[in-house]
């Protein structure tokens, strides 16, 4: 699993794929953007809670629909330690997961930060 933080990193955002996903619609593909960005900061606090109380399943659950969130909006790099995070929790638990789950982290920041403009 390659690390988003280093070399050629991945792009936050990339609004030609969120348009690509959103079918040519430019609004759907800014409203779907926007109820994603509006979602992440509160699905981190729960993915945050659930790992710190040990519940594998839970935290599965969530980054299970923050990675589903990512498959209709133009979030390459989120999409990415979303998925490695969700394959790594599926392959052994919690155990060992606190690189990608800093990753996850990472990229969620990262984003609302690129969001902000």
């Amino acid at each position: 699993m390659e690390d988003s933080t280093t070399s050629n990193p991945l792009p936050a955002y990339d609004p030609d794929e969120s348009l690509q996903l959103a079918a040519g619609d430019k609004s759907l593909a800014e409203d779907l953007f926007g109820l994603l960005i509006a979602e992440l900061p509160g699905q981190m606090a729960d993915v945050s809670s659930a790992y710190h109380a040990g519940n594998a399943e839970r935290l599965y659950q969530l980054v299970h629909k923050i990675n589903g969130s990512t498959q209709y909006t133009g979030v390459p790099a989120l999409r990415r330690a979303a998925n490695n995070l969700g394959l790594k929790i599926k392959d052994g638990g919690i155990n060992n997961i606190k690189i990608e789950l800093a990753d996850l982290e990472h990229e969620i920041k990262r984003l609302l930060e690129v969001a902000k403009f």
